[in-house]
């Protein structure tokens, strides 16, 4: 978790692979859950903004 300059934070929340690419109108779809023992959906969470950077460019 990392604090920025504003009252948000940023969180990592996971990463994917995508091999082939995505070509326009392509979706990439995100869920959240608490994982322990049991899977619980996440609630009273709001969100700002999603980013995606990329972690490698080849």
């Amino acid at each position: 978790m990392m604090r920025r300059q504003d009252v948000w934070m940023e969180i990592e929340l996971g990463e994917f692979f995508n091999e082939g690419g995505l070509i326009d109108g392509d979706e990439i779809k995100m869920s959240a859950l608490e994982s322990h023992e049991q899977l619980h959906w996440k609630c009273g969470l709001i969100i700002q903004g999603i980013e995606i950077r990329p972690t490698k460019i080849r």
